[in-house]
């Protein structure tokens, strides 16, 4: 049985599910992260989607690290294979820097102010104010511990001048959390990122999150 997940910063509420996992708290930055979603759509692109070498780790708590299965996905432009692997090697840094500083580590913390450090400004302010999603903090003391399972990381790229100048980071996390209650949850959606004074930033998301019996 799936049940939803409700936003509130006070902690988690469950309602009885309706059979499917469309039903989910979804979080939203920005109208922005909304605009690079339509560019994205938008652009056809002329290349085949290559693989690129896994990259990252996922941290479980007090547990054996799970790699994360990490490759390109669409990409819109003409962009080189050594600067596709450079831009899938910072995606996954920057989600494992999410991951492992939101979800899993020394438990149990309300404070994962530090997982977004490469989010920017209001991405972080988003973020931090919905803590049943994109992190464990609503848990609070009741979560003993947080395993990562499955993580996987899907880049889609945006070239132009054989440059990348957008990112989307499609990603799906497999969580165990030891605790009351003690669950299965799936932290799954989209990171849009663009390169801000040379480094790769998060500024805007669209996460969901299912919690199944």
């Amino acid at each position: 049985m799936l049940r939803r997940i409700d936003p509130a910063p006070g902690g988690w509420r469950r309602r009885a599910g309706v059979g499917a996992s469309r039903l989910l708290a979804t979080g939203r930055a920005s109208l922005l992260a909304t605009c690079l979603v339509l560019t994205l759509a938008a652009c056809s692109g002329d290349d085949e989607p290559k693989p690129a070498p896994s990259s990252g780790s996922a941290q479980a708590s007090e547990s054996a690290p799970v790699t994360t299965t990490a490759r390109i996905g669409k990409v819109s432009g003409r962009l080189s294979d050594a600067r596709r692997a450079e831009v899938l090697a910072a995606a996954t840094k920057i989600v494992q820097a999410w991951v492992d500083g939101a979800y899993v580590g020394d438990l149990p913390r309300t404070d994962v102010t530090a997982a977004f450090a490469d989010f920017t400004t209001e991405a972080r302010e988003l973020a931090l104010k919905q803590p049943a999603i994109m992190s464990n903090a609503a848990s609070g003391a009741d979560l003993e511990s947080a395993t990562i399972t499955a993580s996987t990381l899907g880049l889609d790229l945006v070239a132009a001048r054989g440059r990348a100048i957008g990112a989307t980071a499609r990603v799906r996390i497999t969580m165990t959390l030891a605790g009351e209650p003690e669950r299965t949850d799936v932290v799954a959606g989209r990171l849009f990122l663009t390169p801000l004074k040379g480094k790769w930033r998060v500024f805007g998301y669209d996460v969901r999150r299912d919690e199944g019996d």
